[in-house]
């Protein structure tokens, strides 16, 4: 990769902090894949050019950073680790590769992101906790007003 590629970005959770940050991500120049656990949010980031992902997994099957901005612990443990029969929709981790990076953007659980960080660990794959915070206000969320807590 050279100076001025961006890596492939894998990104869940289209909500109200998910979408915007999302939209910028993909403004400027990242190459992004996008998936929803329910369907629409993702039409306007395809629309600007953003991959649909047909499952979790092919989300972050060619990704180096997966992004996962959901809204609970059982909603980040059942898109990153719930497994399923049907091949087609297994969980994200099934797609990750050794040397990838996770960034949770979900507000969970200390201990939730620990179990998480140590399975992914296992799978060789990055885990970074940054839950997104903003300022208390009515209206669409302006992006450059979200704080990420490292």
């Amino acid at each position: 990769m050279t100076g001025s590629e961006r890596p492939p970005l894998g990104w869940i959770g289209l909500g109200a902090l998910g979408a915007p940050m999302a939209s910028n991500l993909l403004a400027a120049g990242f190459p992004l894949t996008v998936y929803n656990r329910t369907t629409g949010p993702e039409q306007p980031l395809v629309a600007k050019g953003a991959l649909l992902a047909t499952s979790p997994a092919t989300t972050s099957a060619t990704a180096e950073l997966f992004c996962l901005c959901v809204s609970d612990d059982a909603a980040a443990e059942a898109v990153l680790f719930s497994p399923q029969s049907d091949p087609q929709r297994d969980p994200p981790s099934a797609g990750l590769r050794p040397g990838s990076l996770v960034i949770d953007f979900s507000t969970i659980a200390p201990a939730t992101s620990q179990s998480q960080a140590m399975r992914l660990a296992d799978l060789g794959v990055a885990y970074l906790d940054a839950p997104v915070t903003r300022p208390i206000w009515s209206g669409p969320v302006p992006c450059s007003r979200l704080w990420a807590l490292v």
